[in-house]
């Protein structure tokens, strides 16, 4: 169980940052139109 918390962890703080970076693509790109 310890296990699969430390690498959902790692799995979130790998999706968080992509996150953000679309957000701000989406946000950008509808700036353009």
């Amino acid at each position: 169980l310890r296990r699969q918390l430390i690498f959902i962890r790692r799995h979130l703080s790998f999706i968080f940052p992509v996150h953000k970076l679309l957000l701000l693509k989406m946000k950008r790109m509808n700036k353009h139109s």
